[in-house]
């Protein structure tokens, strides 16, 4: 018998199957109950439901309805495998293999004329889209027009061209698949379909247990047949939402929503409309004195009728147009904080939020939700997205295939090292592989595996700056120590992998080195697809840790193969593939088998549309309902017969959409939100919404009587808006404190605002010389990278394969120093560093070098005119005072006195960093009362020398510039030393307006990229190309600037 149960309400229908199921206990305590559901996400909340209802829910069975279909046929066919020829999967590789083939693709003139356009680079790739594409279209055919493929067997094909050469391809793999199996196979999906349909009405095929179909909306009509015929044998449950218990006869006195949205409804009323024997109940439960505009909608929408006006509030309704995604969800949190203040009832589970485009939204879901502030609530939630980029062994993998036959570039191949699965895979540890990278950088690794893989790549054969060239150097250094003179021809030694765990970690890595070169020489061929995934199955048990790969994930990867294994094996193909085509089609489905699915009890639920569907939440939020984002468009293929005469219990993405919307109005308990982009944020100019949400905007201003405008809140464009805060309505300090700053000076705040500072960890009063240094290089950058250790820097910064950059320029200078103090000549030199891989090759490798030789020589030169003989000396620091410990290595170019020598052109912040070695040296006793000098503008016809004389004081002045560094590496200062150099020069020589020199050192010009301004780092607290402020002179470093400048001949 056949039971439809209708009702507006998903919690209703629950609690009524809730109920059947308590009076339909099986006979047999083994069998499961089938519970027929539209989704995964559906069965997760039903089972939810029905153990509150029921207090336990135990052997139920919850079913997709193709499985439960699939299960129906499976009862005359028990040994019917598991994909046959016809389903999407295999059907794909049939269809390949038949149009790689020119002599059979022939036949179809269509398919052959757009496969004959195709360049022969990418034919193997547009001939899979094509056969995906086809298979799509043939599924769709088999699920909804069964009839149609049978008739195109029997031979009735219309006149149409598109028919015609779709009908007679069909027919052509049917006769492929039939000689391939030779009699032993089964018939195609759509035969089984029509054939076990048939046989359930006449008993052939039994079905003794009740089946219960919950929600199942607009699915196949031959599904619904199937159900229908099942009826004539046990009981079929039908829950079916209906959200109009009243039909109007008239559409003008229908209800302006379901008139707009529920054209899908009238399509689920004509695919259930079954015949006079079924019993029909409507569960009818209606809120008669609705006390919101929200439930004021609802109860019109039941009775299919415009609701009467409403002079109330709209609380319980809002609409928000903002200006970026991230704004849609820092709005979103902010409205929920308010929700849950005025609601003691409502809980993180009680509020579900939905978007076309989860993908998108995922990442500002998590900064905003997943970021705890101090004094800030937090609100448990769940996002309901999978993919492959945040998981483990997925990631790894997803590297792994990317990289094999690639260029190997030093960045990605290291990446994928200091991964833990693939390091412990090679015994590495965490800080053994933090030295390889080191010591590959020092080895200057570009990219390539060896010489032989560059000429692949199409680039000269060269080893220089390959993997192998500085795996060879290792090796020699072990094996055969330090070289006498490296100036020798012959390979390069490097000799600093010494003691037997390095040798180890250094073997190792060469282990993994070579593994990425040989699979890639692999992933040059072709192979069939069960040969692609062998490969991947080695390509993972050589790359990851044995560990790794008992984990859960590793399973899913292995499924994910056997099913594509099954798939080509089930098609019957042979034809070899290439690594790149087999590669795209594996994180294709491993991506799809990476999605989760909805959880309703960790908090606040993100999910993407159609999953959620009809799930009733008291707080409903739709984010993302941009114009171009939703309704969905129809993405169908343009030979698709079905588009082209489309029936009204067809699936239609758009319709879909816009049922969604009605929905998820009905299912809203309390609150109905709604968001999109709807300002630019550039000009704040106005983006339209969603129709759907203009209709909606539209629908409750007849209702109201309000304006469109009055009903939309537009949201700030930032979330530190003075508006945000005029009624209290937000609840984040950091902005609240932002914009209050805003306001007292009347302009913008940009960038980071520091907080709360970090206390240096426990090391004493320990201070590394180095990093002393390099503090009062770039103050704002030390801060950042010591405390967090950001890989972050501007295009043209990174590392090049013909340039180099600015500290290997400095590194190089000291090198070629030491080397031409040794008489060493260019020609040497240039061969050293060629071999080494230090410069490239070629006119480029050879300027930079002759022009570092120059300055060195200017240098060299320029010291013995001042009557003094250079030469490089380290002097070990080990500075002891009551409130300071510095130790570490002072570099001097002359044994006499304290000399720092720098190629580069004069600034304030590299003369302030000579005056802090200059004290050092007055302190620890190296130079205790002797001048200091410092060179630098090589490149120049005259370099400018600077001599610093003793400091009475030398020790105070260098325990104040410790108290700034600490302070600086606590919290962010803003501290430019040369815009602070500027300032009291000017002061300091009575010349010119302090604030105006130090603005043009601060801010620079176009032809000046290296003012101080235009640093990352400096972005980060003060927004792009900030402008000088007074409060970035520093009163204590201008102390130290002044005391310098007092002992510094001349003040330039």
């Amino acid at each position: 018998m056949l039971h439809i149960y209708k009702s507006h309400s998903l919690t209703d229908l629950a609690e009524k199957l809730a109920a059947e199921l308590v009076g339909r206990i099986p006979e047999d305590p083994f069998e499961p109950v089938q519970i027929v559901v539209p989704n995964l996400d559906t069965s997760r909340w039903l089972r939810l439901i029905l153990s509150k209802q029921n207090g336990i829910l135990a052997n139920c069975h919850f079913l997709l309805p193709a499985e439960w279909q699939f299960q129906q046929i499976r009862k005359s066919y028990r040994t019917l495998p598991s994909q046959l020829p016809s389903d999407p999967g295999p059907l794909t590789w049939s269809l390949f293999d038949l149009l790689m083939d020119d002599d059979k693709r022939s036949k179809f003139s269509r398919p052959d004329r757009y496969i004959r356009m195709q360049p022969e680079e990418i034919k193997e790739k547009a001939v899979f889209q094509l056969s995906a594409r086809i298979s799509s279209v043939y599924d769709q055919y088999i699920v909804y027009r069964p009839e149609l493929i049978t008739g195109w067997q029997k031979g009735n094909i219309s006149a149409d061209s598109d028919e015609q050469w779709q009908a007679k391809l069909w027919n052509e793999l049917e006769k492929e698949r039939k000689k391939r199996e030779k009699g032993t196979g089964f018939p195609n999906k759509a035969e089984l379909i029509l054939e076990i349909t048939n046989d359930l009405k006449s008993g052939k095929t039994e079905h003794p247990q009740p089946v219960y179909f919950f929600n199942p909306g607009l699915i196949p009509v031959a599904i619904v047949k199937m159900a229908e015929n099942t009826s004539s044998q046990t009981d079929v449950l039908v829950f079916r939402m209906d959200l109009q218990h009243k039909k109007s006869e008239a559409s003008e006195n229908e209800n302006a929503l379901v008139q707009a949205f529920g054209e899908e409804q009238k399509g689920v009323g004509l695919l259930y409309d079954f015949h006079q024997t079924a019993n029909e109940f409507v569960i009818d439960k209606v809120d008669s004195n609705p006390d919101s505009f929200l439930s004021h909608v609802q109860k019109s929408i039941l009775e299919n009728r415009n609701p009467d006006g409403w002079t109330g509030d709209l609380s319980s309704v809002e609409v928000r147009s903002c200006h970026t995604p991230l704004r849609e969800i820092e709005n979103l949190h902010q409205f929920l904080l308010r929700r849950f203040r005025d609601d003691p009832d409502l809980s993180p589970d009680d509020v579900l939020v939905a978007t076309p485009d989860l993908e998108t939204y995922l990442p500002f879901i998590q900064a905003v939700f997943g970021t705890e502030q101090k004094g800030f609530p937090s609100i448990p939630y769940h996002a309901g997205f999978g993919g492959i980029s945040g998981s483990g062994l997925k990631r790894v993998l997803t590297q792994l295939l990317d990289l094999i036959d690639s260029r190997l570039s030093f960045t990605e191949v290291m990446d994928l090292f200091l991964e833990e699965e693939v390091r412990s895979r090679y015994d590495v540890s965490e800080s053994g592989a933090s030295r390889i990278k080191r010591w590959m950088e020092e080895n200057h690794v570009i990219w390539g595996a060896d010489g032989d893989h560059r000429r692949a790549a199409g680039q000269p054969e060269s080893d220089l700056q390959t993997w192998q060239s500085a795996l060879n150097r290792g090796w020699k250094g072990m094996l055969m120590g330090e070289q006498d003179d490296p100036f020798d021809d012959g390979e390069i030694h490097f000799h600093k992998i010494q003691g037997r765990d390095r040798e180890e970690d250094w073997s190792a890595f060469s282990g993994f080195v070579g593994n990425l070169r040989d699979f890639g020489k692999v992933s040059e061929s072709k192979k069939t697809v069960s040969g692609w995934c062998d490969f991947t199955l080695k390509l993972i048990r050589s790359f990851c840790s044995d560990g790794v790969l008992k984990e859960k994930e590793s399973d899913e990867i292995r499924r994910c193969l056997d099913r594509i294994t099954e798939a080509a094996e089930t098609s019957g193909t042979k034809q070899k593939i290439t690594f790149r085509l087999f590669r795209a089609q594996f994180k294709k489905q491993l991506e799809n088998s990476s999605a989760s699915t909805a959880l309703f009890s960790r908090g606040v639920t993100f999910s993407t549309m159609v999953p959620v569907r009809s799930i009733p939440a008291k707080v409903v939020a739709l984010i993302g309902l941009n114009e171009a984002d939703f309704p969905r468009k129809p993405k169908s293929a343009d030979f698709d017969l079905m588009a082209r005469n489309p029936a009204p219990t067809d699936r239609n993405r758009k319709n879909e959409d816009r049922n969604l919307f009605l929905e998820s109005v009905m299912a809203a308990g309390d609150v109905h939100y709604c968001s999109y982009i709807g300002m630019s944020r550039v000009d704040n100019e106005p983006i339209p919404p969603s129709p759907i949400v203009n209709e909606w905007v539209n629908f409750i201003a007849d209702t109201t009587g309000k304006k469109a405008e009055d009903i939309v809140h537009n949201s700030p464009l930032h979330g530190f808006s003075r508006e945000n805060f005029r009624k209290g309505t937000s609840f984040a300090k950091t902005e609240f404190l932002a914009s209050e700053r805003m306001f007292k000076r009347g302009t913008g705040v940009r960038g980071l605002q520091p907080g709360d500072p970090i206390s240096i960890e426990e090391n004493g009063d320990f201070i590394p010389f180095e990093e002393l240094d390099r503090f009062y290089a770039n103050p704002v950058q030390t801060f950042f990278k010591s405390r967090f250790n950001p890989e972050i820097n501007r295009a043209e910064e990174r590392k090049k394969e013909f340039e180099l950059s600015s500290l290997e320029y400095h590194k190089l200078f000291d090198r070629v120093f030491g080397w031409r103090m040794q008489d060493k000549n260019e020609d040497q030199i240039l061969n050293l560093l060629y071999r080494t891989g230090t410069v490239p090759q070629g006119w480029q490798g050879e300027t930079v070098l002759r022009e570092i030789i120059h300055s060195v020589d200017s240098a060299i030169e320029w010291v013995r005119e001042e009557g003094f003989e250079p030469q490089i000396n380290n002097f070990d620091l080990n500075i002891q005072t009551e409130s300071i410990s510095i130790n570490g290595s002072l570099l001097s170019y002359s044994a006499e006195r304290m000399l720092d020598i720098t190629p580069s052109g004069f600034n304030g912040g590299r003369v302030f960093r000579s005056w802090i070695r200059h004290l050092c040296g007055n302190v620890s006793g190296h130079f205790p009362d002797s001048e200091s000098n410092f060179l630098c503008d090589l490149k120049k016809p005259k370099p400018k020398w600077i001599a610093f004389q003793p400091v009475k004081n030398a020790e105070e002045q260098l325990e104040l510039a410790v108290r700034i560094f600490r302070s600086g590496i606590e919290s962010p200062i803003m501290l430019f030393p040369s815009t602070s150099y500027a300032y009291e020069k000017a002061i300091f020589k009575e010349n010119g307006i302090p604030e105006e020199s130090a603005a043009q050192i601060f801010e620079g010009s176009e032809y000046n990229r290296f003012a101080e301004n235009r640093d990352l780092f400096v972005t980060f607290l003060a927004g792009d190309e900030p402008d000088f402020e007074p409060e970035y002179i520093h009163p204590q470093f201008r102390e130290l600037l002044n005391c310098m400048m007092n002992h510094m001949e001349p003040v330039v």
